[in-house]
């Protein structure tokens, strides 16, 4: 018997689960499995990857894996919008294995994920969006050549300067000790911040419709 859900790359820092078209509740018995067996990986990020027709099987799994604290930060739908995706493919994509410490400096022409910390006095420069899976305390911009559909991913956002196309912004200056993964984008010309997993409901409702 086939599985409903997949995970790869469980030795890396980032695991994709791929989701296929099935019995509902098959999908949410295997991802609760999932999610319990591999909870000491819970600190690692998760990419969600439906089949064609497994869309709507997405909140399933998503709000399985969220009651045992792993952090989503995309869901992959592309037969949805064919389009965008034959551009994605097309952009380099820059992965980053290191923590860049202060003084050092990238300039990417596509985008960026880098798998450690970016440092106070850092800074990356992305024409594409920048995920940063660590801590973010330089300065960052997405977009640098007037993209404002880029964003800027962190797990925790300690920034003094976040730029997405011409736009500047700081991150929010409150007691963030406990902070969970944020997103930063363009809403009417203005830099808005959000928790990671908000957006993500926030997307999926107007993917919906709702």
């Amino acid at each position: 018997m086939s599985n409903a859900i997949e995970a790869k790359g469980k030795s890396i820092v980032c695991f994709e689960i791929v989701v296929h078209n099935d019995d509902r509740k098959k999908i949410e018995k295997e991802t609760v499995r999932f999610a319990k067996n591999t909870k000491i990986f819970n600190t690692r990020p998760v990419i969600i990857k439906p089949d064609s027709g497994a869309e709507n099987l997405v909140p399933i799994v998503t709000e399985s894996l969220k009651k045992f604290g792993f952090h989503l930060i995309g869901c992959q739908t592309e037969e949805e919008h064919p389009e965008s995706v034959a551009k994605t493919e097309k952009r380099e994509i820059t992965a980053v294995h290191k923590t860049i410490r202060s003084g050092q400096s990238y300039e990417i022409d596509g985008d960026m994920v880098l798998f450690g910390n970016l440092n106070s006095g850092a800074e990356i420069k992305a024409t594409g969006n920048i995920v940063i899976l660590g801590n973010n305390s330089g300065i960052v911009h997405a977009g640098a050549n007037g993209n404002e559909g880029a964003v800027i991913f962190s797990m925790k956002l300690l920034s003094p300067q976040i730029r997405i196309a011409d736009k500047v912004a700081r991150a929010p200056r409150e007691n963030r000790a406990e902070i969970e993964p944020e997103i930063a984008f363009l809403s009417s010309g203005t830099i808005i911040v959000q928790n990671y997993n908000d957006w993500l409901i926030r997307n999926e409702k107007l993917n919906l419709g709702i």
